[in-house]
């Protein structure tokens, strides 16, 4: 752990002047928060043992990336007791023209609006309706920004969900907060909720996965790849697992043309054990639609916006038996 000693300019909750202490660890893998020496800080810090903890999974960030958490918290001493929640509510495009201003990493304690690095386009004129605990309802609808606000509220316990256009997927939605739910979103006097909505072209490609007799076959991943991006075969756009029926259902797809794969991944008796089996099994399984041993002769299934395309077969010859031999891990 590493004890980080920081200079009191404001306070809104806890220590009101001087210095703190605040410990955090000593490492962003073991999610640390990277403090930098004369940066200025908004701290979200809980106490334990009479300590002060923060981390990457709480909300402290650099001041200047978070203005409207200053805005209102410079606000709370003459605020009044009702809350507000507001959010926003976009779609993602995935336009080709589109120019990144960033390259997110799974190691970011920080990022830009996402608009900055993935194309997205606000879902203007969407109703959202909001629910308090005791039924009553309220709505609005999505501004030309993308954002949404309900005002004056009373505290208490809400739900809130969106409404989707035909052909695009149901929204994915989230609260701020480790413990924030969109069916039972609470919110203290004087607080507030920020939520986020996406939603993106919900194109499909389902079918099922079958021996070479026609059998189904389970245990397999099948994989979908962008036929307009080079092909990398760990990097597929969407990796899922078929049913035991061998049917697979693949999707969100925005529109265009794919590459579909899928492979064996369990042998009847489980798992191979060794890595060189695995691969073994791997290679002699492969197969893409329609029936083919490499992507380059791989028919690409054309998606269009929205569209399901439905029954599409993929046939692995395989003889459980050629493989008894090999011992299985689970």
């Amino acid at each position: 752990m590493l004890d980080v000693t920081l200079s009191i300019q404001e306070s809104y909750k806890g220590a009101s002047s001087g210095q703190v202490v605040i410990t955090t660890p000593s490492s962003e893998a073991a999610c640390g928060f990277p403090f930098k020496k004369g940066e200025q800080y908004v701290v979200y810090a809980s106490e334990y043992e009479r300590k002060l903890f923060t981390s990457i999974c709480q909300r402290t960030l650099p001041a200047k990336a978070v203005a409207k958490d200053l805005d209102y918290l410079r606000k709370l001493p003459t605020a009044g007791p009702t809350v507000f929640i507001g959010g926003s509510y976009k779609q993602y495009t995935f336009d080709p023209n589109f120019v990144s201003k960033f390259t997110p990493s799974i190691m970011d304690h920080y990022r830009p609006p996402e608009e900055e690095y993935r194309a997205m386009a606000p879902m203007t004129g969407e109703e959202v309706t909001l629910t308090a605990k005791n039924g009553e309802q309220r709505k609005t609808k999505v501004n030309s920004d993308g954002r949404f606000m309900f005002e004056d509220l009373n505290p208490g316990i809400y739900s809130i969900n969106v409404g989707v256009p035909p052909g695009l997927s149901p929204p994915v939605g989230y609260a701020a907060g480790l413990r924030s739910r969109l069916d039972a979103l609470e919110v203290p006097p004087k607080g507030c909720a920020e939520v986020t909505f996406r939603t993106q072209p919900d194109g499909r490609i389902n079918g099922r996965i079958l021996n070479q007799d026609g059998s189904p076959l389970a245990n397999v991943e099948v994989i979908v790849w962008n036929a307009a991006e080079k092909f990398e075969f760990y990097r597929g756009a969407i990796r899922d697992y078929n049913q035991e029926d061998g049917s697979f259902n693949l999707g969100p797809l925005p529109p265009g043309e794919y590459i579909l794969g899928a492979y064996v991944w369990l042998l009847p008796q489980g798992f191979p054990a060794m890595a060189d089996e695995r691969d073994q099994l791997t290679k002699a399984t492969l197969r893409y639609f329609s029936r083919a041993s490499s992507p380059q002769s791989a028919t690409k299934i054309r998606v269009g916006f929205g569209q399901h395309v439905a029954g599409v077969e993929v046939r692995i010859p395989f003889d459980p038996a050629s493989w008894k031999n090999i011992k299985g891990s689970n």
